[in-house]
């Protein structure tokens, strides 16, 4: 019996005995309902580290973030903490943003891309950023790519997906897949994802469990991040929703799929590898 095989059999039995105990949304964000002005401050955003210039604002209902070339500083993070969701074999952590990305400046041969726009973070000390999101320029004009990666340790790199427009609101929705013993949880993303479970919908790029190089005890916090510093630049984009939650389905009914949007290059995508709840 395959790995997968048996996954999906824990997964239907755990289902039997604890019924939707695990299925939560730990937090949600509507933006448009936030007032004009400091993030810092409302609904339970706090700064995260002790960077506190250019205090990320909310401007005509989105979270801004906005685009910068490297420097030698670094400005405002912010984070929401909410009770943690601890590792279970075979369960996922999602999180799911409406976003439109309006300047890259990462060339499209970085590999490292521009620093991460948003995290989670952790529940061990330090509440380390992991599932990091960053982009960088795509391969035809007006064009992005989203990258990943598990986390933000030495030789851990970022895996990034095809062409995606600029100037369009997308939704991302991000997973974290816990698996029991060590460096084999896995991360994938989908952008505008058109069903509500996961297994119908084609990932926009996957994280291979060898791309990984430690597992997370599970998760506390969500974090937007304006980090630079004199070779990585950040990425100017607005954010609309935020959504963690512990199912695919409660993350992709948040962040419904935009009917005007147009992706591009993703012809090389290949199928999902599994099918999770």
């Amino acid at each position: 019996m395959n790995k997968t095989w048996l996954r999906a059999a824990g997964a239907l039995v755990a289902a039997s005995v604890a019924g939707s105990a695990f299925a939560t949304v730990a937090y949600q964000a509507d933006f448009s309902s936030f007032a004009a002005g400091n993030l810092v401050g409302q609904d339970g955003w706090a700064q995260a580290g002790t960077a506190a210039t250019l205090p990320l604002q909310v401007s005509g209902g989105r979270v801004v973030l906005p685009g910068l070339a490297v420097s030698s500083g670094d400005n405002q993070d912010a984070r929401r903490t909410f009770t943690p969701i601890t590792s279970v074999d075979g369960e996922s952590v999602y999180l799911g943003v409406t976003i439109n990305v309006n300047s890259v400046l990462a060339p499209n041969t970085s590999t490292s891309g521009s620093s991460f726009l948003l995290a989670l973070n952790t529940t061990d000390v330090g509440a380390f950023t992991n599932l990091r999101v960053v982009t960088r320029q795509g391969t035809a004009p007006n064009t992005f790519q989203f990258g990943i990666r598990s986390t933000g340790q030495s030789g851990n790199v970022f895996t990034f997906g095809g062409d995606l427009p600029l100037n369009s609101d997308l939704n991302l929705l991000l997973a974290w897949d816990f698996f029991a013993g060590a460096q084999n949880d896995e991360i994938a993303a989908w952008v505008n994802p058109s069903a509500n479970d996961r297994g119908s919908n084609i990932p926009y790029v996957t994280g291979a469990q060898g791309n990984l190089t430690g597992d997370a005890p599970g998760f506390g916090g969500l974090q937007f991040s304006q980090f630079t510093n004199a070779t990585t630049t950040q990425t100017g984009a607005t954010i609309g929703r935020a959504i963690v939650a512990t199912t695919f389905e409660e993350a992709q009914s948040y962040v419904p799929t935009p009917g005007a949007a147009v992706l591009l290059g993703l012809g090389g995508l290949v199928a999902a590898r599994r099918r999770r709840a």
